[in-house]
Parts: C-alpha cells; sequence; structure tokens
C-alpha cells in the first residue's frame, strides 16, 4: 500500500481501502459472508481475504477486481499471511495449508491441531503457528515441515511476536509469556480478559497489546515494563474488545475493534 494507506475487512463482509488523512473510506469489495482475516501481498497489489465459511478469495486493489475464489477449509480461516508468491491459511479445523498459483489444491496440508489453529508469524525465514490447545509450532522455510512444537499455555494463543532472539505469546489468558530458545524468561499478567493482538513497532522499541478488556498497552520491548495504558475513560478509545493493532511508522499505529471503529494512534516520547 501507499504511504498511510490501509485495508479493513469485517463481519460485514466489506474490503475497504482507507488512508491515513481522509476520514471516508473506498470499498474495495463485497463479499457475502463474513470476513475473519485478510493478507495483503505488497508486490502484487492483492490481498486475500478468509471467510467464516472457508473460502478465500483474492482481490486486485488497484482495479477492484476479483482474481479468484476457492474453498480452503472447512470452517472458518482465522489467519492468512503471504510467503514470497505463497498464500498460508489457517483454519478453524485445524490445518495449515499452503497455496500457490492457481492452482485450487493445496501445495501443503498439514493437520497441525484438533483445535483451531487462530494465528501465523512469520519472522526471519520461519512460519510461527499458535492454536487453542495452547500450543505453537514452527515450520521450517527449507521444506516446510514442522521442525518445533511448544506447548505455551493451558488456553489459546491468539497472538505472537518476535523481539530480536525472544518470542513472546499471549491469548485467552491475557498473560505475556517470553520465551528464549524456548525457555520461559517472563510471564506478565498483561490484561484483564483475552488478549487478541500483539504488535511490535518498526524500530522494535515498542510492543503494543489489544485486548478484549477494551484497552491497548504499550510496553517497552526490551524491558517489558508497561509504559501507556490507553483506554476509554482516559483515552476515549475502544468501547469493545481490540481485535488487530498494525504499526504504520516507528510513531503511529492503527487499532480496531467490535465496535467497528479504526482509531489511528500517535506515540510520543513516553
Amino acid at each position: 500500500m501507499g504511504h498511510g494507506d490501509f485495508l479493513s475487512v469485517g463481519g460485514g463482509g466489506m474490503l475497504v481501502k482507507w488512508n491515513k488523512l481522509e476520514k471516508d473510506g473506498h470499498l474495495i469489495s463485497r463479499i457475502p459472508e463474513p470476513i475473519y482475516s485478510i493478507a495483503y501481498h505488497q508486490e502484487r497489489g492483492v490481498a486475500a481475504i478468509g471467510t467464516r465459511g472457508g473460502t478465500i478469495y483474492e482481490i486486485e486493489i488497484a482495479n477492484t477486481r476479483l482474481l479468484r475464489q476457492w474453498t480452503a477449509h472447512q470452517e472458518a480461516i482465522f489467519d492468512l499471511h503471504y510467503e514470497n508468491d505463497y498464500l498460508f491459511s489457517a483454519g478453524h479445523d485445524g490445518h495449515l495449508k499452503k497455496w500457490g498459483g492457481e492452482i485450487a489444491e493445496p501445495l501443503l496440508d498439514i493437520l497441525l491441531s484438533n483445535k483451531s489453529l487462530r494465528c501465523l508469524h512469520e519472522n526471519k525465514g520461519s512460519l510461527w503457528i499458535g492454536g487453542s490447545e495452547g500450543k505453537i509450532w514452527r515450520l521450517n522455510d527449507g521444506d516446510d515441515t514442522v521442525c518445533e512444537i511448544q506447548k505455551v499455555s493451558d488456553n489459546s494463543v491468539f497472538a505472537i511476536a518476535r523481539i530480536a532472539d525472544q518470542l513472546v505469546t499471549t491469548g485467552r489468558d491475557a498473560h505475556l509469556h517470553v520465551w528464549k530458545r524456548m525457555e520461559k524468561l517472563n510471564e506478565i499478567s498483561a490484561h484483564w480478559y483475552t488478549v487478541h493482538a500483539l504488535s511490535l513497532s518498526p524500530d522494535g522499541r515498542y510492543l503494543a497489546s489489544g485486548s478484549m478488556d477494551k484497552s491497548i498497552k504499550i510496553w517497552d520491548a526490551k524491558t517489558f515494563e508497561l509504559l501507556k495504558v490507553i483506554d476509554r475513560e482516559r483515552y476515549g478509545a475502544h468501547t469493545s474488545s481490540v481485535n488487530k493493532i498494525v504499526w504504520l511508522s516507528d510513531t503511529e499505529f492503527l487499532s480496531c475493534s467490535d465496535d467497528r471503529c479504526i482509531y489511528l494512534w500517535e506515540v510520543s516520547e513516553i
């Protein structure tokens, strides 16, 4: 996307393009079912969206053109991720799948769990997957084999972040779990309720978390010191669960919520 541009999706089935300087968005496509996930391929200018029913749509943003659609999973698709020319999907059915080209059959199909796969996070050639049974898996970029499995929680893992040589996991237990070589370094009681979102600022200074408790918290990414709590009472923030956080720059990030609002925040020196 161009500078300050971003995409949004939601339960209403709409894919909308926005610019941070404009109040109104531009409708790209309307899908006849709720959208649960989105990924964007910068070089191709293509967005993939995953639906509650398990269908993936690939849409060319500049021309608002549907390139293809196919049934990818039996039920909801909770996360999508582009890596080079391939698309990975994580589903309610516990399958991780890899797609490429125009072929409607997956290049890779691994049943990782009898429960849902909830999140995907790529870092330095490795794809991390978080699931509802409290496990994370790491896919080896070299041959697409699962090379690491770790139990990190007794509850669902909804978000993963990589900070230097440390991995941070979070989810339904509302804690931040900090790992190094899969040895636990720290566990922080971060929010009152489920944490849905983790996002590291591009410069690596701040880690932002978003929760079902309606708040956003900003953490020092090196020390995990809590720097700021952004909530309705103090900052006029969200009135419902915060589901996604995306940094636009080192000092600006977006948050979206079940309240159907997208907020743009600027971080000054904390």
